[in-house]
């Protein structure tokens, strides 16, 4: 019931992140970059950077259409790996809640897609 609705916000989450990054983040960031000398050690950290910032969209969105894909539990082992995910992005958003106080809102939908996959296949912390 929830598995899709979590799959679409994880696809929609790395697309999102990635583009948004890229327009308002990055591009601000490499700006100031620009006119503050010694701000970036070297070319390498900030292509580090950059690459770090999309392969988490990657992840997100490869996070979705492994759910996607679970999305039957034909298996014990997909179960657990969607209650897995479930944990996991509950984490994402606890962090992300408290981390910044509340007001980077990737939270909400973090949180509620760790709760759908939870409500799906069973609260379990223990396999």
């Amino acid at each position: 019931m929830f598995l899709i609705p979590a799959a679409l916000t994880l696809l929609g989450a790395g697309i999102i992140h990635s583009v948004v990054g890229e327009r308002v983040i990055l591009s601000h960031l490499y700006q100031y970059a620009a006119n503050t000398p010694g701000l970036f050690p070297s070319r390498l950290f900030s292509q580090t950077i950059r690459i770090a910032w999309h392969a988490t969209s990657i992840a997100w969105a490869g996070t979705g259409f492994m759910v996607y894909l679970l999305r039957d539990m034909n298996s014990e082992t997909d179960k657990n790996v969607l209650r897995t995910v479930g944990v996991v992005y509950g984490l994402h958003a606890v962090i992300l809640a408290f981390g910044t106080g509340g007001k980077h809102l990737a939270w909400i939908p973090f949180l509620l897609v760790a709760l759908g996959i939870q409500f799906d296949v069973g609260f379990s912390l223990i396999f």
